[in-house]
C-alpha cells in the first residue's frame, strides 16, 4: 500500500508540517522552523550510515531519533542488501484527521527527497522572514 507523505508549511504560521497519508486518514505532525536543520541533519546521518552499511556489508538497527513527534528508525539487513527508515508521526487528531500515530518505511530515493524538500523550505522560509524584517523597517 502506497501512503502519501506530504511536507509544506501551515499557512500564516511559522512551523511546518509532515502529513502521513490523506483525507481523515492521515496524522499531522507539526515542525517548527527551528528543527528543520536538525531533521536535515539527521536524514544525512542516515545517508551516511546507509553508505558505510553498504561498503561493510553491515546488518544494523539505529534509532536516529525525534525531531518534534517525527522519530526516525535507521534499519539495514541482508547484509546491506535491504536498507530503510522507519518514519513514526505524532500529531492530533483533528476533525479532519483521524488517526494520531502513523509509521511508513522510506527507502533512500525517499529520504533524499525529503532532504532536499527540508533544505529547500528551510531556505524559502529563511528569505521570507527576512523580507518581513526588511518591510518592518520600511514602516
Amino acid at each position: 500500500m502506497i501512503v502519501p507523505i506530504v511536507f509544506n508549511i501551515f499557512k500564516d504560521s511559522d512551523a511546518f508540517y509532515l502529513q502521513i497519508g490523506d483525507g481523515t486518514l492521515c496524522t499531522i505532525a507539526s515542525l517548527p522552523s527551528v528543527d528543520i536543520p536538525g531533521f536535515v541533519e539527521q536524514l544525512n546521518k542516515i545517508l551516511g550510515w546507509s553508505q558505510q552499511c553498504i561498503d561493510e556489508k553491515i546488518n544494523v538497527t539505529k534509532d536516529a531519533g525525534f525531531i518534534g513527534t517525527v522519530r526516525l528508525e535507521f534499519i539495514s539487513n541482508n547484509n546491506a542488501e535491504n536498507i530503510f527508515v522507519w518514519l513514526t508521526a505524532e500529531g492530533n487528531i483533528a476533525e479532519d484527521r483521524l488517526i494520531k500515530k502513523q509509521t511508513v518505511k522510506l527507502n533512500m530515493l525517499n529520504i533524499c527527497t525529503l532532504m532536499s524538500h527540508m533544505t529547500k523550505a528551510k531556505e524559502l522560509y529563511d528569505h521570507r522572514e527576512e523580507a518581513r524584517h526588511n518591510a518592518d523597517k520600511l514602516k
